[in-house]
């Protein structure tokens, strides 16, 4: 039965990490690899993953930021298929067991996907998070994405050949670098949604998602670019792909209006222009101010 490799990639976080491999080690397929990259840590990870998880692959580099740790993990991978899981989330028990056999049976799939269980803090309530909802023919959850970005990473198993074709992580984005990789990865290509959740992703005062700003700005200039880069996104979306990108340059410039950031807030107001007057527009822009 081929190999699944889940790739954890890691930053000062000692103290959620163990429960992140614990669930990749506990995975019901029968042969799994989990590659640890620590991109730099100073909290002592290296001693806990060394101390409590011999076997695991441990990787270390300085600190290059999550897309770049990660790449170095999966460059260091054997798996035929990938699974990229966050070192505060968890994978549900089935996840790579389904997947590797949805994968097998249909060789025409790039990937698999699925919702996710949400928990809010560590010992908060546990809901479920539906992920975007998207045909099976090629293109389909690429154009799904872009309209709306709701798909959590760890719950995505990717064949190995699909990621390597479009180059994995940009290293160059801090944040969105994973939305970024699944709309480039499924244009033009077939993925299927699992009927399951596949992972927990546990949202705590050190998210990513605690950063406004910062997500506002990589979601906005990320999207234009990839708009720009890939037309048959443009032709699958057509007025509706402008649309959203006028959503996430309203947002910016709330964002960027809220933290004196000007030069920002420009960049957004060049993008929408005249369309800034229109009155969506102009209540977007007022309810992200408040």
């Amino acid at each position: 039965m081929a190999r699944v490799s889940v790739v954890i990639p890691t930053f000062n976080r000692r103290d959620l990490l163990p429960d992140a491999v614990r669930s990749a080690l506990s995975q019901t397929h029968p042969d799994v690899e989990v590659v640890v990259v620590d991109d730099g840590s100073t909290d002592g990870t290296a001693e806990i993953l060394k101390q409590r998880f011999p076997k695991v692959k441990v990787l270390r580099q300085e600190n290059r930021g999550c897309a770049a740790a990660t790449n170095a993990g999966i460059r260091a991978s054997i798996g035929s298929t990938i699974c990229v899981l966050g070192d505060d989330d968890l994978l549900e028990p089935e996840t790579l067991a389904r997947a590797h056999r949805v994968l097998e049976e249909n060789p025409r799939l790039a990937m698999v996907y699925a919702d996710a269980w949400v928990q809010d803090g560590l010992a908060g309530p546990v809901l479920r998070e539906a992920c975007v909802a998207a045909g099976e023919d090629p293109g389909d959850l690429a154009a799904a994405l872009f309209l709306d970005s709701t798909l959590s990473t760890p719950s995505v198993v990717v064949r190995r050949e699909a990621g390597d074709a479009v180059g994995w992580f940009r290293e160059d984005q801090r944040y969105n670098e994973d939305t970024d990789f699944l709309i480039r990865l499924a244009s033009g290509r077939r993925a299927r949604r699992l009927p399951e959740p596949a992972s927990r992703i546990r949202r705590h005062a050190g998210s990513k998602s605690r950063h406004p700003l910062q997500i506002a700005s990589a979601l906005f200039f990320s999207q234009r670019a990839l708009w720009e880069a890939l037309p048959e996104l443009r032709h699958a979306l057509g007025e509706r792909g402008m649309q959203r990108l006028d959503r996430l340059a309203t947002d910016l410039l709330a964002a960027a209006l809220r933290s004196a950031r000007p030069a920002l807030a420009r960049q957004a107001r060049q993008h929408l222009g005249w369309r800034l007057l229109a009155p969506a527009t102009l209540l977007r822009l007022l309810r992200g101010l408040r």
